[in-house]
């Protein structure tokens, strides 16, 4: 987002914490005629429309299982309501979502590691996919963090725990038509185009279904 403002596009962004506004508030490209406006805001993914403006968005993304943070299919339709609203005509929803293989999956782990001078920031993120019985299952991920913080004056660790609502392929096609919307493209993390499968990761290209 920022990267576009300082091309000259405009942008608008939002979060339910206070804290990351203020983060991307004070990156935000400033002082220069040629950049574009930017502005963040707190609100909630089912309910932010009224402070973008109608028909006023020709691309937003939501990348990275964000939209999974949803904890329901009815939330689910009512935050593509919201995106409805605010696409101008022709403009695109980009969704990054991780699809669920019920029964195939094991729990995996991620680690990430980062530093900036004396900061030195480790991550480590499991995943337990969801309980599977027979032709049964559970619609959540649960994802457990553990944070290790590194500072001169000493170690802090932080540990969080939330839920990921799944979706299978079908799952996903099944909610995108109820909602009102349809899968335009459909492409990998690089941008080329590749069919999405359960148990894989791919970037939706949306848009409102005009003909419902």
């Amino acid at each position: 987002m920022l990267a576009a403002a300082r091309r000259g596009t405009d942008v608008v962004g939002f979060d339910l914490l206070e804290g990351m506004i203020e983060f991307a508030t004070a990156r935000a490209p400033s002082g220069e005629p040629e950049y574009g406006r930017s502005e963040f805001f707190v609100a909630d993914m089912t309910e932010f429309a009224g402070r973008v403006g109608a028909r006023s968005v020709t691309m937003a993304f939501n990348l990275i299982n964000t939209i999974r943070h949803l904890p329901s299919d009815k939330a689910m339709c009512d935050h593509f309501a919201e995106v409805s609203r605010v696409l101008a005509p022709g403009g695109v929803y980009i969704v990054g979502l991780s699809l669920t293989a019920y029964g195939n999956e094991p729990p995996t782990e991620d680690v990430w590691v980062g530093r900036r001078g004396s900061l030195g920031v480790t991550q480590i993120v499991q995943y337990m996919p969801p309980r599977t019985e027979g032709n049964l299952h559970t619609r959540s991920e649960r994802v457990i963090s553990h944070l290790v913080i590194e500072r001169p004056g000493g170690t802090e660790h932080r540990d969080s725990a939330f839920a990921l609502r799944t979706y299978s392929l079908a799952q996903w096609k099944a909610l995108l038509t109820r909602a009102g919307m349809r899968i335009v493209a459909t492409v990998d993390e690089e941008g080329d185009v590749a069919e999405a499968t359960d148990g894989g990761y791919a970037l939706f290209v949306l848009e409102p279904d005009e003909e419902r």
